[in-house]
């Protein structure tokens, strides 16, 4: 990714001009590992390149002065730039043309599936452009060498999320099989879910650590509808098969969750069946796997939305600069799901799923 510096420096009466936007100073000590983040509430593409200088109160926070960063602490640190020793430098860099973009630049499985789940998850994309993204080696879609463990563990909760929900749209949509075999496709969604319950915890524990205060993240909205909504049809894999008449129009139909019990038996459907008490399999587990979809959406909105929360503490930024290229290791960019294990895996470009180990290529189950 080509970067373009947009700033000029300009010493003034105790200030520094960035891109023409006022901002305080450096104090001129030795600057601190850089990182590239997006600006906060951004859609047009800049970013923040944010070194650290030393700071006079360690562990506080930072907030936005004039589009830079100041430590929030006590007196020293309100008055501008009075000892330069708790000021964060705030750089404008911009991409070619704007933000990172998943249809381009995710990886298979993500391009795949965004022309379909970018309608559904938008804020999936801002997530990853935000937490995921920055955490790659250069010019790979793998993370560097020794990256931060929580963040990586976030990312790839974020990840599988995505990929359990976007399979599930496919069979629903594509591969449903007239939705004779309802329970399938409702373990497909509850994945998504439990994963989505996972990452929203993850997440959690993360933003208390830096923070220390509570965050607006909570995985309750997704565990209560998962409880008693989808595991209701989902914990039909554990059962035998229930009996699914056709309506007029020839579409199957299900008991509705509450009278499931009551359906058990097939001679119950057979001569006792109330339309009433029955819903469109296809409608149903459709009008699930959206409500599903938005209560994730939501999640990694309320995530994107914290990023404001945590962007100016040191702590976040020293996890998203720590790791370091392995340039031999990174010399292709494969297919989702494939790693190559040997002395370079220059040349080599197996299919999504396989392992490639000195020379033995191997299926993953």
């Amino acid at each position: 990714m080509v970067v373009r510096l947009q700033a000029r420096h300009e010493r003034a009466g105790g200030t520094a001009r960035l891109g023409g936007a006022q901002q305080v100073h450096r104090c001129g000590q030795p600057d601190a590992t850089k990182v590239l983040v997006p600006l906060a509430g951004s859609h047009s593409g800049a970013y923040d390149e944010l070194r650290p200088a030393r700071r006079a109160f360690p562990g506080q926070p930072c907030q936005r002065v004039n589009g830079g960063y100041r430590s929030v602490g006590s007196e020293p640190c309100q008055r501008a730039c009075a000892a330069c020793c708790c000021v964060w430098e705030n750089r404008i860099v911009e991409t070619s043309k704007r933000l990172p973009r998943l249809g381009s630049e995710g990886d298979k499985i993500e391009r795949d599936h965004w022309g379909h789940m970018s309608k559904l998850i938008p804020h999936y994309e801002m997530f990853w452009q935000r937490y995921v993204y920055l955490l790659r080696a250069t010019g790979s879609i793998w993370f560097r060498e020794d990256a931060d463990s929580e963040l990586e563990s976030i990312a790839i909760a974020s990840y599988s999320t995505y990929a359990a929900l976007a399979r599930a749209r496919h069979r629903i949509y594509s591969c449903h099989e007239r939705y004779q075999y309802l329970e399938e496709l409702y373990a497909a969604v509850q994945r998504s879910a439990e994963i989505g319950v996972k990452l929203s915890n993850q997440f959690i524990t993360f933003h208390r650590a830096m923070t220390h205060d509570p965050s607006q993240v909570s995985a309750g909205p997704l565990e209560e509808f998962q409880e008693h909504r989808l595991k209701r049809y989902r914990n039909l894999l554990h059962d035998a098969m229930l009996a699914m008449p056709k309506d007029e129009h020839g579409r199957r139909l299900i008991p509705k969750p509450e009278c499931i019990e009551k359906y058990r038996l097939w001679t119950t459907v057979m001569y006792d069946f109330s339309p009433a008490e029955f819903v469109v399999a296809g409608d149903q587990v459709k009008d699930d796997f959206r409500a599903t979809c938005s209560l994730l959406q939501d999640a990694w909105k309320n995530m994107t939305d914290a990023y404001e929360d945590i962007v100016g503490y040191s702590e976040f930024k020293t996890a998203l600069s720590k790791g370091r290229d392995v340039p031999d290791a990174m010399a292709t960019t494969p297919a989702s799901g494939s790693f190559f294990l040997g002395a370079s895996s220059a040349g080599c470009q197996p299919t999504s799923g396989a392992f490639t180990v000195t020379g033995l290529k191997t299926r993953k189950m």
